[in-house]
């Protein structure tokens, strides 16, 4: 029976790939089909979290000491998930003081749906918190006769040409240096509001004509003027980060299209950005 166990194991862990999440235990059936069921619903739900194996039988405490030892770059996501088996009660003890989230059902579909709608709440709760970081990628073209005030707070109107402009979003100027030898970034500010043409505030736009006010956060930032620093040649460029990049795949791939994507790698080369 032991040397049946081990290789109904090891043929789960062979199915298993390194984008699903949590601890799966599996039911005392010595059955493959309903291994492939779970595993077939965890990759659908396209997690970068690790996968530390399966077991067969009830969770006992050393599952949930192996769970919190073993999944460490993700901590948020450690599970064990239990198909049809019971959990020991030190088990339970043990996950409540670790963190360790045991999911238990009879029925794939309920296991399954359990674990989806805790991570489904995880990322919600991560992206509110990550909300700051995510630079959506823009470039706008600054309308000549249309700059009403050109130090901090500079406000324009500018016609979006390319992305998604928010409030909220850094933004900075790509200016060729004296000696052309390379182009010197200037830094201006987040856009701290955002109008139509009509005058009615708004939270973001992907084209036309819009008001921007740009407010410094910094004594350098404050300090640029246009007309000195920056001129309606240059476009303005959302300031995106290695962070704010990792944060939109994390977390907003679903409000990016592949023009965006395409986007973010340009100007990834504009600012530089390994």
């Amino acid at each position: 029976m032991k040397g049946v166990r081990m290789k109904m194991e090891q043929k789960y862990n062979k199915l298993v790939g390194s984008s699903i999440a949590g601890m799966v235990y599996m039911c005392k059936h010595l059955v493959l089909e309903p291994w492939k069921q779970i595993i077939k619903h965890l990759k659908a739900l396209a997690l970068d979290v690790p996968v530390s194996g399966c077991n067969l039988g009830p969770v006992h405490k050393q599952d949930v000491m192996k769970a919190t030892a073993i999944l460490k770059r993700k901590e948020e996501y450690v599970a064990i998930l239990a198909f049809d088996v019971k959990v020991m009660p030190e088990a339970f003890e043990l996950a409540a003081e670790s963190g360790v989230k045991i999911f238990m059902a009879d029925t794939v579909y309920k296991l399954v749906d359990s674990f989806t709608d805790h991570i489904n709440k995880l990322k919600e709760e991560m992206k509110k918190q990550c909300a700051a970081d995510a630079v959506f990628p823009c470039t706008l073209r600054i309308l000549p006769n249309r700059v009403y005030h050109s130090k901090d707070p500079v406000v324009c109107d500018v016609e979006v040409l390319e992305g998604i402009v928010k409030v909220g979003t850094p933004i900075c100027v790509c200016v060729q240096s004296k000696d052309s030898s390379a182009d010197v970034i200037h830094a201006l500010g987040r856009i701290s509001s955002m109008k139509t043409s009509n005058g009615m505030q708004i939270n973001s736009a992907s084209n036309g004509v819009v008001s921007l006010k740009i407010s410094g956060e910094n004594p350098h930032e404050r300090s640029r003027v246009y007309g000195r620093h920056f001129n309606s040649d240059n476009e303005l460029l959302s300031q995106i980060s290695r962070k704010s990049i990792d944060v939109l795949k994390e977390y907003y791939r679903d409000e990016m299209s592949d023009e965006n994507w395409q986007l973010i790698r340009r100007l990834k080369k504009q600012l530089g950005i390994p």
